[in-house]
């Protein structure tokens, strides 16, 4: 059982049938998204449902995303070539790492407003070219 997503969310969003031989899996492939989100993003270890609906939620859709991109195909095959026989293969996928690109990380990180605060952009004092300064012949 995940934090976020549960098997009958996988088999909901699937557009297939997910086999009984196969759920097995998906469950276990569910807390292993979460943690390596959590991992990139710390501040999902402390969010519930009831601190942030809305950031649960687009926390569950990319967990469910990601664990059926992995079972779509779960050995990261890119492009195939059928006459030629060539197979391309997204290294980070065929070797079983999870991984999220920076966009779908930013749709789950925590928006906060920061202080404007910083060094005040103001010129130098000028003395010439002032009006009712006194000019010397330095």
């Amino acid at each position: 059982m995940g934090q976020f997503a549960q098997l009958q969310d996988a088999i909901d969003q699937y557009e297939g049938v997910i086999p009984s031989s196969r759920q097995a899996w998906v469950t276990n492939l569910i807390p292993r998204v979460e943690a390596r989100l959590i991992g990139l993003v710390p501040s999902l270890a402390t969010l519930s449902q009831a601190s942030d609906p809305a950031r649960f939620a687009r926390v569950g859709y990319l967990v469910i995303e990601k664990v059926l991109e992995i079972y779509r195909n779960p050995t990261g095959a890119q492009s195939d070539s059928v006459m030629g026989q060539q197979t391309t293969w997204n290294a980070a996928i065929s070797s079983g790492r999870i991984v999220f690109t920076d966009e779908e990380l930013a749709t789950v990180r925590q928006r906060t407003k920061r202080a404007n605060l910083g060094t005040a952009m103001v010129r130098p004092w000028q003395p010439r070219g002032r009006r009712g300064v006194l000019r010397g012949p330095w």
